[in-house]
């Protein structure tokens, strides 16, 4: 998989973060694949998040605006479906 460093908007404000992409097979042939780097939060009494331990979770991304993302990041084009 490759990495791509990238500053993004999150819901507690700009934050570099690490996706990775690559192709995973299914099936017959290959579908695109990016993953998600985070460091995990704790959600505090008040509703408000707590800041990021040092504790790192991934998590699969679906979402096309994040291809898009990485595609004009990294000015390599992620193959789609």
């Amino acid at each position: 998989m490759t990495p791509a460093e990238i500053d993004c908007a999150l819901p507690w404000g700009r934050e570099r973060i690490t996706l990775y992409w690559g192709e995973v097979p299914i099936g017959d042939g290959l579908e695109p694949i990016v993953i998600r780097k985070g460091q995990v939060r704790q959600l505090l009494p008040d509703g408000r998040l707590g800041p990021a331990s040092a504790r790192a979770y991934y998590e699969v991304c679906a979402n096309p605006k994040v291809f898009e993302l990485v595609d004009a990041h990294t000015g390599m084009a992620v193959r789609r479906a």
